[in-house]
Formats: C-alpha cells, sequence, structure tokens
C-alpha cells in the first residue's frame, strides 16, 4: 500500500505497507488508509459555540474571540478539510452574526473576519439552547454539513 504523497497523505498506521489475506478473502491485518495529518488536515464539519453571557464580559469576550481565530488560523479549511459554523449565545442565539458551514467553505481569512465581528452582549446563559440550535439548525446540509463527514461541536 502507498499512498499520494503530494498531496500530504501517509500511511495509517504507520509502517502497514503491506498485509497479506488469509484465505484470499480475509485480511490478517486491516488494510491501512491514507490520511493527511490531522490538524491541520482534518476532514470535519465543526461548530464553534460562542458563549456571550453576562458572566463572560467584555474583556474575557475579547479573549475568547481571539482564541478562536488563533485555533482556526491553524487549521486547513477547505473541500477535502475542515469546514466551520460560529456562533454566539447568551439568552438568544444570535442569528444575525451567525456564520454558518457554507459561507466560508474554501475562505479561512473571510472566515477569521467573521468570526472578529461578531460583538459581545452579555445577557443570560441559555446553553441547552444554544446545543438545541447547533444540532437543528448549524448541522444541517441546507447550511453546509457534508455527509459522511464527522460533525463536532466546541
Amino acid at each position: 500500500f502507498e499512498c499520494d504523497v503530494s498531496n500530504q497523505y501517509s500511511l495509517y498506521p504507520s509502517g502497514a505497507a503491506n498485509t497479506t489475506t488469509c484465505n484470499g478473502t480475509t485480511w490478517v491485518e486491516p488494510p491501512p488508509c491514507c490520511n493527511r495529518q490531522c490538524p491541520p488536515y482534518a476532514k470535519v464539519d465543526a461548530v464553534v459555540i460562542l458563549d456571550s453571557s453576562s458572566s463572560i464580559g467584555r474583556a474575557n469576550w475579547r479573549r475568547l474571540v481571539n482564541f478562536v481565530q488563533g485555533v482556526l488560523g491553524g487549521v486547513e479549511i477547505g473541500p477535502h478539510s475542515a469546514r466551520i459554523g460560529v456562533f454566539r449565545y447568551n439568552r438568544f442565539v444570535d442569528t444575525q452574526s451567525q456564520i454558518l458551514m457554507k459561507d466560508y467553505p474554501n475562505d479561512k481569512a473571510g472566515l477569521l473576519r467573521a468570526i472578529g465581528n461578531i460583538h459581545y452582549n452579555g445577557n443570560g446563559t441559555y446553553t441547552g439552547q444554544a446545543l438545541d440550535y447547533a444540532a437543528d439548525v448549524m448541522l444541517t446540509p441546507e447550511n453546509g454539513n457534508r455527509p459522511g463527514v464527522p460533525d463536532i461541536v466546541f
């Protein structure tokens, strides 16, 4: 087994370049797959939920946004890697500033700018409502969720 190294793929598990069959139908060891280094090349659909409740405060809000931008700055965004959605919540989900996974599927710079433009509004905390919104709205095919790609919510 070998992988297309020109696109930064490697065998997983590493060193499993050979295997044999037992009676011609069953692998002695499972065959390896070709994988890109994770991160930054994880093929995943991710939703980042930003808590803008009053307990966060304006100074910590800026730290939170900077942290998320820093983490996502190290992730490859594209059709063969990550797709990211982001929204802010407190008492309500902010649908005006939300970023759907379909909004920046190939534009990391645009995604990071859009995250930086999400404003703080401390008012209540309805975390359960935010998690329901992630599942019911953000992780739908209409909003950019891809079939067969793992979903993650942060």
